[in-house]
């Protein structure tokens, strides 16, 4: 029955639109990647399939002859939750794109879209759907175990001998909490990946060059902490995390996302450590900040350049170091004084880390960050 908790082994894939041509394309598309497809030519042929059939993603077009795609969009969210739903359009509008995100939507692609582009997102909404699942599986599984706990402990007010049974059922509920756990700090990671999806849309229509790059800063930053919650989902210890491993994978994620990257060699030399969550969070927007500007305005006007970023904690005494062989950072730039944002929210995290940072000023630029754990 539809909205019933089920993992199917081929993956179904339901296209609304009433376009036949990006019907029968999507649908060889999805064949070819394994998929499971099912068209439909508008919303109520779309709704009375999700009612024979149990589906993992409907693709949905915004305009529908008969009704439009967030009307679909609400009829599915209601009768099948567990169904992720990718919003088609080529309507630009930013109100569409956050109506379409309000009523349950993952994702939001503008007509003409790149066949890459909506595989990605389709993955990423399975992957979605699958957490979902999960989490109701073990949500339900919990209830039932807090049940069966609760039968126990009046057991044990009548028998002494029940207690060790008890003590087991404690057991399996902290390990199912740490599960659920786990899947919360998926679904923040994936709410982020929304945020982003979002920032990214909007910049995608402005003209201002400042307000794109504000709005691709904020995209970065966000990034930043989308990492540590991949890091924290994949991590058996949801508190502390390796500083090798989050710092290795933020700078690729950051150097990815600039296109003269290849003119950029960067040099890392960090520490195995295992640092406090809350800790590597500030450490990460920080290098998040410095070596984005390092890598925007260090080398104008060079051909080439080199960033050398260090991490190591000795004697719980912690030091970041990010240097460059660029141009120079005016006199007029610090880290206590300056007016732009991304200095003062470095000088604000360099606060609560209750550590100290400076800029050294030659043969480049080096900004160090110590702080004591």
């Amino acid at each position: 029955m539809p909205g019933d908790i089920v993992m199917m082994e081929k993956q179904k894939i339901l296209i609304i639109d009433d376009d036949l041509h990006i019907r029968k394309t999507l649908s060889d598309i999805m064949k070819a990647k394994g998929y499971e497809p099912l068209v439909a030519k508008d919303g109520t042929e779309g709704l009375e399939l999700l009612k024979q059939s149990q589906v993992n993603l409907v693709i949905i077009d915004l305009g529908l002859p008969d009704m439009t795609g967030l009307e679909v969009l609400s009829r599915i969210k209601t009768d099948n939750p567990f169904t992720e739903a990718i919003v088609l359009t080529g309507d630009v509008s930013i109100d569409s794109a956050i109506e379409a995100t309000n009523k349950g939507a993952f994702s939001y692609l503008l007509k003409p879209f790149e066949i890459d582009q909506l595989m990605l997102q389709i993955r990423r909404a399975l992957e979605e759907q699958q957490a979902q699942v999960t989490i109701a599986r073990y949500t339900i599984e919990l209830e039932r175990t807090n049940a069966q706990l609760r039968a126990v402990n009046t057991e044990l007010m009548k028998e002494v001998a029940e207690r060790k049974k008890a003590e087991e059922g404690i057991q399996k509920l902290l390990k199912e909490k740490e599960l659920l756990l786990r899947e919360v700090h998926h679904r923040i990671k994936n709410n982020m990946n929304v945020i982003m999806s979002l920032l990214s849309l909007q910049s995608s229509i402005l003209k201002d060059p400042s307000a794109i790059a504000a709005l691709e800063d904020s995209r970065s930053r966000v990034q930043s902490m989308m990492v540590l919650y991949d890091k924290l989902y994949r991590s058996t210890d949801f508190r502390e995390i390796s500083t090798k491993d989050y710092l290795t994978s933020l700078i690729d994620e950051i150097v990815g996302n600039f296109v003269n990257r290849g003119s950029v060699t960067i040099e890392t030399h960090i520490d195995n450590s295992i640092l406090d969550a809350k800790i590597l969070s500030y450490v990460g927007m920080i290098l998040n900040e410095l070596l984005t500007n390092a890598i925007k305005h260090a080398f104008i006007g060079k051909d080439n350049g080199v960033i050398a970023i260090s991490f190591s904690l000795e004697d719980n005494h912690a030091t970041l170091i990010i240097q460059d062989n660029g141009i120079g950072i005016p006199e007029t730039i610090d880290i206590e004084i300056s007016g732009g944002f991304g200095m003062q929210l470095v000088g604000m995290l360099t606060k609560q880390l209750e550590g100290i940072a400076r800029i050294e000023r030659h043969n480049g630029s080096t900004f160090i960050l110590e702080f004591e754990v």
